[in-house]
């Protein structure tokens, strides 16, 4: 629902209370009409004027806060900025998106064509708007953090993540990327920017693993870019995980172990540039597991899947040594050598038996190979 359907909703709602009725002689009078003689006439006119929240049955409260939560991010701010109906809600919404597109920051929109400053301003906003909810009632919440961690510290990420994420959740989208400093031509922002440029990688957020404890029931979808992660033993059960995104995230087998005996409910799970993994075997305890993608790990020499029910295997990287199941019915390989093509087309066939359909990209020249099977 956007700004034009909410405001016709809202001026039905005031054409209602400002109907007129219908009297004893068959005159139809308002309620203010038979009131004209009342010393509190002008008081009670302007309080009507000045009052916006419909004064109905506690059940119309929760109707307004549900069409609030519908809003887009800028446009439910808009409307909580004006309407005393929403401002409450607007504590507690539900959909927090904070990006630099939602937050109108991307592509120099609202003046900014510097990437320092549009990190800035994301900082600033996304820590405005945080610190201005209660942390109740969240559903999703999609963080999008600029050059970490020159704008904002592990401090500044751990209290916007414990605020926001609490029992209830459901999406998690965490990234961490970095702007395009180097193409900033603010000579003023210049040795920042050039900081930024050159600065390593050596300074990681970690991902506190106790926020998983606390929402671990209700947590569906988890996507994580740029961090690390150390799960250990102790990790409470992740009882509704159905979907994990990882993107540069730092994680050991072990862990990753550790991370799976507490998602039983796991569906889909996507690696990509994971680059501490060196042996992942995907164990039968995830018997709901369907799609498996792995991408670019540049150190994975096994992957091996144990998943009763594995349907779909994404590889793009070189060889590596596959173990998928029987189970398997689509594979998509992406190779980076020409061994992946060999290997697929001579081998791979007697890997997966139930094998039904089977893309394979290559960028180096692809010859005739037979299929005899």
């Amino acid at each position: 629902m956007g700004l034009p359907a909410l405001n016709r909703l809202m001026s039905v709602q005031r054409d209602r209370r400002r109907r007129p009725t219908q009297g004893r002689n068959g005159l139809v009078t308002s309620s203010l009409a038979k009131r004209k003689d009342s010393p509190c006439i002008h008081d009670e006119n302007s309080r009507l004027d000045k009052k916006s929240r419909y004064s109905g049955p506690p059940l119309l409260e929760d109707i307004w806060h549900h069409i609030h939560s519908l809003l887009p991010l800028r446009d439910a701010a808009r409307v909580a900025c004006v309407s005393h109906s929403f401002r409450s809600s607007w504590s507690c919404f539900p959909n927090l998106s904070l990006t630099r597109e939602t937050l109108g920051l991307d592509d120099g929109m609202d003046g900014l064509s510097c990437p320092c400053e549009v990190a800035m301003d994301l900082a600033r906003k996304t820590d405005h708007i945080l610190k201005n909810h209660s942390g109740i009632g969240v559903k999703a919440l999609k963080l999008e953090i600029c050059d970490f961690p020159f704008f904002n510290t592990s401090c500044d990420l751990d209290r916007w993540l414990h605020i926001a994420v609490k029992p209830g959740i459901e999406e998690l989208d965490l990234q961490l990327i970095e702007s395009h400093a180097a193409l900033c031509r603010e000579k003023s922002h210049a040795a920042l920017c050039r900081k930024i440029s050159q600065k390593s990688h050596a300074t990681v957020y970690n991902f506190p693993c106790s926020l998983l404890d606390g929402s671990g029931k209700s947590i569906q979808q988890l996507y994580l870019n740029n961090c690390a992660l150390r799960p250990t033993v102790a990790l409470g059960r992740l009882r509704s995980l159905t979907s994990l995104n990882f993107f540069y995230v730092r994680i050991t087998e072990n862990e990753l172990r550790c991370l799976f005996s507490s998602s039983i409910a796991l569906e889909k799970l996507t690696l990509r540039s994971c680059d501490e993994l060196f042996f992942l075997e995907i164990p039968s305890l995830l018997q709901r597991l369907s799609h498996l993608v792995v991408e670019d790990c540049r150190n994975l020499e096994v992957i091996k899947s144990k998943a009763p029910h594995l349907y779909s295997f994404g590889y793009r990287g070189t060889l590596v040594r596959l173990s998928l199941g029987d189970s398997l019915q689509n594979l998509y390989i992406d190779a980076s050598d020409q061994d992946v093509v060999h290997h697929a087309c001579a081998d791979l066939l007697h890997v997966v038996p139930n094998l039904e359909a089977l893309e394979i990209y290559s960028y180096h020249p692809v010859y005739s190979y037979s299929l005899d099977y």
